[in-house]
């Protein structure tokens, strides 16, 4: 059905409304627990979760009027792609890196449409962050800057000189890819080899990472491969955007 925002205090409420009934056995997946290799999701727990007692017919039609308002902020029909493509804000995110970045500045010309991509381009915040080395960037759904990586991304964009990369980002980090994660080669515009990688725990998230004119670029998110390589081949066609850049 999606991933679906629920307060506190609208769980309450909730159960405040229709009282907890019997208890079911539930799988729960965590995002700070120790993985558990043998279960077929590692970051899972069953656990007894009450249910709501709706076991009247005003109940029913009630909750089910409820429901019908709520609608999930992410779900698996928001990555389909739409055919043609839509143009990226590029003035909006060089108007944060331009002059504060001493690396090639890549950013995509155009996106594959989707029912998804079009409103957080338009309408959520970008968020950026500037280092002496780097820099990372990422439309986000909610106050921009409350947060990073979270599935609440679309897509974040990063990059950082190959040569200030800490150890372990230089290693073969394929040995410590988990049973349910995928890793592949992909072939990007000009010839740029790059990686796709999948991660899987309590939600899987995606990654696509390449170098480039001694840089290391990245895309991570909620996004299947088809859509990040081609995002990936707008901005390495696109080339540096900042001012003066050849």
């Amino acid at each position: 059905m999606g991933r679906f925002d629920i307060s506190c205090a609208l769980a309450q409420t909730i159960v405040t409304a229709y009282g907890p009934k019997r208890t079911e056995r539930t799988e729960v997946s965590f995002g700070n627990i120790q993985p558990d290799e043998s279960r077929e999701n590692p970051y899972a727990r069953d656990d007894e979760i009450p249910v709501l007692n709706i076991d009247t017919n005003e109940k029913i039609q009630r909750w089910r009027q409820y429901v019908q308002t709520v609608r999930p902020f992410f779900s698996q029909n928001h990555l389909i792609d739409i055919d043609g493509t839509v143009s990226y804000p590029v003035d909006e995110v060089l108007a944060q890196l331009e002059g504060k970045v001493k690396i090639p500045i890549l950013i995509p010309g155009e996106t594959p449409k989707s029912s998804l991509l079009s409103t957080w381009i338009q309408e959520y915040g970008l968020c950026a962050d500037i280092h002496s080395d780097g820099y990372g960037y990422v439309f986000e759904h909610g106050p921009p800057c409350a947060s990073h990586a979270t599935p609440r991304s679309l897509a974040r964009f990063s990059a950082r000189a190959i040569e200030h990369l800490p150890q372990y980002a230089l290693d073969d980090f394929e040995r410590h890819i988990n049973p349910r994660d995928t890793w592949r080669e992909v072939e990007l515009a000009r010839g740029v080899m790059g990686t796709f990688h999948t991660s899987c725990g309590p939600y899987c998230t995606s990654s696509l990472t390449w170098d480039y004119q001694g840089v290391r670029y990245s895309i991570s998110g909620i996004s299947r491969q088809p859509f990040m390589v081609r995002l990936a081949n707008s901005a390495i066609e696109a080339g540096d955007r900042r001012l003066g850049a050849h």
